[in-house]
């Protein structure tokens, strides 16, 4: 006759295996789920490190271009430096807008840039002004506010 634990040799075999072959899934699952964060975030910090590139590109850009500006005025007081640091500013606040803000979660680099935004819009005038239209259309003559406003005929000539 066989002992006891003979008999339940092959049971405790399968639950062996089973045991093997879940721990085995759950690894798999978990290195899987572990690499794929892993991953997001070196892409991550690539793309924050390209807008970072790209900002401090622009940034150089830009502030050698409102140094000029600032220089040529000292040399000829005639000249406004205000257009040209406006369109600068302009296209720093574009690429912010566009591409930067969303690779650059950095607290202290999204504060400076609103303050310097903040400070460009406050201080520094747009070349050309733009009205919105209810002021444009109440500063045109009354005929041209009665051309736009009056019926359409068919007898009307336009």
């Amino acid at each position: 006759m066989r002992s006891h634990s003979a008999r339940y040799a092959h049971v405790r075999r399968a639950i062996g295996a089973a045991a093997a072959i879940a721990g085995g899934y759950l690894a798999v699952r978990w290195q899987a789920r572990h690499a794929t964060e892993v991953a997001q975030r070196i892409r991550g910090e690539e793309r924050r490190e390209d807008g970072l590139f790209a900002l401090r590109a622009k940034v150089n850009d830009v502030s050698g271009r409102i140094d000029a500006s600032y220089r040529s005025v000292e040399c000829s007081p005639f000249l406004s430096p205000w257009p040209d640091v406006y369109t600068a500013a302009a296209e720093l606040r574009e690429l912010w807008q566009t591409e930067l803000s969303g690779k650059i979660p950095d607290k202290v680099i999204v504060s400076k840039y609103l303050e310097f935004d903040g400070r460009v819009r406050d201080c520094v005038p747009e070349p050309y002004p733009r009205l919105p239209v209810r002021e444009t259309i109440q500063r045109w003559p009354p005929r041209h506010l009665s051309r736009l406003s009056a019926p359409r005929s068919p007898g009307w000539a336009s």
